[in-house]
């Protein structure tokens, strides 16, 4: 009986040992999973807080179809071509092309051209999209190894390369751009900000990260949702997998002074 009652205090206290270190374990993961991180970029403070997932961002709207349009393609620049040739119906008001170049209209009745990469040239441009709300192109930009995008005032052909995909604000003001390339390192891997002028783009900050912005959701002038991921290298196999996370992001501007 003695022996029977040994045992049980034994397990009781295993039992609760376990528990107690459980829920230590959880408290530390809670403690980094709700801790808030920021970040200088240039004249601004990034303000990270844990944030729930939120649905896919689609700023083309047709994000599924170009994704079942490029299912079977492997790499940037044939994907870049048949997006284009997709767009040369939807869009055949704003740009058509020739067997070597992109050609945009502008609103004035003028037009642009760019060149597509072939032998002579090693950089080539690529319709991508028009943005109506704030009248501008979006051109995808590729080179030998990676690729950026550029955006083109209709009104005055202004151009501006960025380096990642563009998420305008609400208020059609501001414009992040954000990319993710973790793996072979051709591409920026961070986020960008530019005010939206009359007739240009500012850049307000532009900034690597060691993480891989690959989503973003405005939700005020100054406030975003973004979806990070993460590289990991398992120190024995050396096999490399991703992981994902969400933060809500206040963007505030800090005093020059």
């Amino acid at each position: 009986m003695k022996n029977l009652t040994l045992t049980i205090i034994i397990l009781l206290f295993i039992s609760c040992n376990y528990r107690n270190t459980e829920n230590t374990e959880k408290m530390k993961k809670d403690s980094v999973d709700t801790k808030i991180d920021t970040m200088v970029a240039n004249n601004y403070l990034l303000t990270f807080e844990k944030a729930d997932s939120f649905k896919r961002s689609d700023i083309f709207g047709d994000l599924d179809y170009r994704l079942k349009l490029t299912k079977n393609i492997d790499n940037s620049f044939d994907e870049a071509v048949v997006i284009q040739k997709y767009l040369s119906k939807k869009f055949s008001d704003y740009f058509y092309t020739t067997d070597t170049t992109l050609v945009l209209k502008l609103s004035t009745g003028a037009i642009i051209s760019f060149p597509f990469c072939d032998e002579k040239n090693e950089t080539g441009y690529y319709f991508e999209y028009y943005f109506k709300n704030i009248d501008y192109y979006l051109l995808k930009v590729m080179w030998d190894e990676g690729y950026c995008w550029m955006l083109v005032n209709r009104k005055n052909g202004y151009k501006k390369e960025i380096e990642g995909l563009p998420y305008i604000s609400l208020d059609n003001k501001k414009i992040i751009a954000i990319n993710s390339d973790l793996d072979a390192g051709y591409s920026f891997n961070g986020i960008e900000l530019y005010s939206i002028l009359s007739d240009s783009l500012k850049l307000e900050f532009s900034r690597e990260t060691p993480w891989g912005p690959t989503d973003l959701k405005w939700l005020s002038e100054n406030q975003i949702l973004l979806k990070r991921e993460f590289k990991n290298v398992d120190s024995i196999s050396q096999i490399q997998n991703y992981t994902s996370d969400f933060r809500r992001v206040k963007i505030d501007k800090m005093n020059s002074h």
